[in-house]
């Protein structure tokens, strides 16, 4: 109970600056626990991936804590009812709101790892987490009707529509001033689209004090055909993932992120190699900036 209590008391409270939401979310999360073993598990899953970074002396203990009771709670969730109903809907939306978080925290806070592991890791997150997307959608109108519908209308978007910042105009006139076929274009301008919105909203939850956020959603809202090209390298797929970079490193004070932002940013450098510096030249020249303007992650 004590992975349980720290989920619940430390782990959530981390996550939001609503005390009221994030007290909310953790009195449901508590209720569906006791009787959804696979939701259970994960949350003492990301508790123990939490500790890891609370205790550094225990962190090899805790990190594999973590992977054990994931790897539990995944083998449970494949075997639970994955019809969406109004009883299933509430505690598959937990698992899978707990699980996005994981996965880019448990890349995101592994030490020593190098630039290619990394970028191929976190492709891999990204796999996982247009899954839990898909998951999600087929049950948001119920989620509407549900307990949870305080805690996600204040967590839908604030800005609809058309983008309104200008982080990613030079990505799009790069792109428009390559040779590629009609749906490589189509596909990494509507990752951009988004990416766009993501900073709009971005800039919105730092205004006020939203640790979360946009930052964990954008990877979910990509296309299949976008995560495909990531896993073919190609490079104008991966310039775009180094602008994902600098949201993460915007947020890069929080244990969750830490310094995933900037790795994400110089692994793709790596992959790409130099005679793409002309289009990570902006991702570049933020983490070199910030580089002396650094705080230790909460």
């Amino acid at each position: 109970m004590d992975l349980f209590s720290h989920f619940l008391l430390e782990t959530c409270n981390s996550f939001g600056s609503d005390t009221t939401n994030v007290a909310t979310f953790s009195r449901i999360i508590m209720r569906f626990a006791i009787t959804t073993p696979y939701l259970m598990h994960e949350s003492l899953a990301l508790g123990a991936l939490h500790l890891s970074h609370m205790r550094p002396n225990q962190r090899q203990y805790y990190r594999d804590e973590a992977t054990r009771l994931q790897t539990y709670a995944l083998s449970l969730f494949k075997c639970a009812d994955s019809d969406i109903t109004t009883d299933t809907s509430v505690p598959i939306f937990l698992f899978s709101s707990i699980l996005g978080v994981h996965v880019l925290a448990d890349v995101a806070t592994t030490p020593g790892v190098n630039t290619e592991c990394f970028l191929e890791r976190f492709i891999f997150s990204m796999q996982i987490r247009r899954g839990i997307r898909a998951i999600t959608r087929r049950s948001w109108d119920l989620l509407l009707e549900s307990e949870l519908q305080p805690i996600l209308q204040a967590y839908q978007p604030s800005i609809q529509g058309r983008s309104i910042g200008s982080e990613c105009d030079g990505l799009r006139e790069l792109l428009r001033s390559t040779a590629v076929d009609a749906s490589v274009l189509g596909t990494c301008q509507n990752a951009i689209d988004h990416l766009q919105r993501a900073f709009d909203e971005n800039q919105f939850d730092a205004e006020h004090n939203v640790k979360t956020g946009v930052v964990l959603v954008w990877p979910a809202y990509v296309s299949e055909e976008y995560v495909d090209l990531l896993l073919a390298r190609r490079p104008e797929a991966l310039a775009i993932l180094a602008y994902y970079g600098i949201l993460l490193h915007s947020r890069r004070d929080q244990w969750f992120t830490c310094d995933s932002g900037e790795m994400l940013i110089r692994s793709v450098a790596a992959e790409l190699g130099s005679a793409w510096d002309h289009w990570l030249a902006y991702p570049k020249s933020v983490i070199t900036s910030n580089s002396a303007n650094t705080s230790q992650p909460r």
